[in-house]
């Protein structure tokens, strides 16, 4: 097949399809370094989907390119977006290190449709960031919107623990303590 695909190259190597197919079988081969590059070219040669962009974000985030993938994902985000799309490009960001980008990108993302896992993505990033409060404050929207997840509350425990704010973090780790997955380290920070 990849014989097959290189003749047609040699043929016409100005058409896109056949670059998209040398991608598809590079993506077949679990080739993600030479998968870009193939859907690269294809599209520098012709329009390409959002479907694309979107993968193109994929597979530079996954050979270790995270701020192209985020290049990436903000072209598709301008032909349509869901909070999914949302939540890759803020991790994108993460990767490489660009908090205050990912916090703008998460903010948009809450502005249209704000989700519980978007609000826990933002307070995780505040809380990295060290702004407890406003972690607080995310960890709790996120709560509300999915109350049958305590990772939320756990979180809540820590940003309150660091602010020194020891009644809050007490009724957020005893929210915690109701969870299974939670429990365990709730009833630890309690102690």
């Amino acid at each position: 097949a990849l014989g097959v695909i290189h003749r047609l190259l040699a043929k016409n190597g100005n058409d896109p399809r056949w670059w998209k197919l040398l991608a598809q079988f590079h993506l077949q081969e679990n080739d993600y370094k030479k998968a870009v590059t193939a859907l690269t070219i294809h599209s520098y040669l012709g329009s390409i989907s959002r479907e694309d962009i979107m993968l193109l974000g994929d597979l530079t985030n996954a050979i270790g390119i995270p701020l192209k993938a985020a290049q990436y994902y903000e072209r598709a985000l301008c032909l349509s977006n869901s909070p999914a799309d949302y939540e890759k490009l803020a991790s994108a960001y993460i990767a490489a290190h660009k908090m205050s980008n990912a916090i703008d990108a998460l903010n948009r993302a809450l502005k249209e449709k704000p989700t519980y896992k978007l609000w826990f993505m933002m307070g995780q990033v505040l809380y990295e960031e060290e702004k407890y409060e406003k972690a607080l404050n995310a960890f709790d929207k996120s709560a509300r919107l999915n109350p049958k997840d305590g990772r939320p509350h756990l979180m809540m425990g820590y940003c309150a623990l660091h602010m020194d704010k020891k009644e809050i973090a007490e009724k957020a780790l005893k929210k915690a303590i109701r969870f299974t997955k939670q429990r365990k380290m709730a009833k630890r920070m309690l102690s």
